[in-house]
């Protein structure tokens, strides 16, 4: 994740593009998970509740895991084109910096020790004397 958000050969850096590229690394995490193929991941179980031709959302085996069997994307958008459409036709870049203020603005400060603040105050004032601000 350190180019993250990088432009211009890391010259410049760009909150929308730090969160698309994010979003990248979250894609390949999850698709780079070993495949598991067991009884439970074969769904077998799934397959008896509801027999041939059956509704298999509603058996327990997909109540059970289809809220986290999904990708959940931080700024791509999973509408339909209608409802995207008629929603705004917000492209990522957009819901991107929506996503980058709003982390923004609920952002708290974590506590520090007073005297750990002052010193790495003073380091930054000391370098950026050094190397002329």
């Amino acid at each position: 994740m350190h180019t993250a958000g990088w432009l211009d050969s890391g010259l410049v850096a760009c909150y929308e593009k730090f969160l698309l590229d994010v979003e990248a690394l979250r894609i390949l995490q999850l698709e780079l998970v070993p495949l598991e193929i067991n009884d439970e991941t074969l769904a077998f179980g799934a397959h008896e509740e509801v027999g041939h031709g059956g509704y298999f959302f509603g058996a327990a085996h997909t109540l059970e895991r289809f809220r986290e069997c999904f990708y959940r994307p931080l700024v791509s958008s999973t509408e339909n084109f209608e409802r995207w459409n008629r929603l705004g036709a917000r492209d990522t870049a957009t819901r991107a910096g929506e996503v980058w203020r709003k982390t923004l603005e609920e952002y708290e400060q974590p506590p520090m020790d007073d005297g750990l603040k002052e010193e790495l105050k003073a380091y930054v004032d000391r370098r950026r004397m050094e190397l002329g601000d």
